[in-house]
């Protein structure tokens, strides 16, 4: 997994790793499958579906396939709005 810099307090900023850092990317993903959907579809995408795009364009790392400690894998923006215009 991969650390990313993050705010300590006191000791200022420090690499850090864990899944509250992948909600703001998660999240903007999210949101570019409803938008991209919407716009070309006309109507919102469900829950499920954003969630299917969000999985099937992952990225996979570690264990092949799903597993425990990557899940679904690495979010993938890019692969996963380009399975919305297939």
């Amino acid at each position: 997994m991969q650390k990313v810099k993050g705010l300590g307090i006191p000791q200022g900023y420090t690499l850090t790793e864990g899944t509250s850092y992948a909600v703001a990317q998660v999240s903007a993903t999210a949101a570019l499958i409803i938008s991209e959907y919407t716009e070309r579809t006309g109507n919102k995408p469900s829950v499920n579906k954003v969630l299917k795009y969000l999985e099937k364009g992952s990225s996979d790392i570690g264990k092949p396939g799903r597993d425990n400690y990557f899940g679904e894998g690495k979010v993938n923006a890019y692969s996963s709005l380009m399975m919305i215009n297939k």
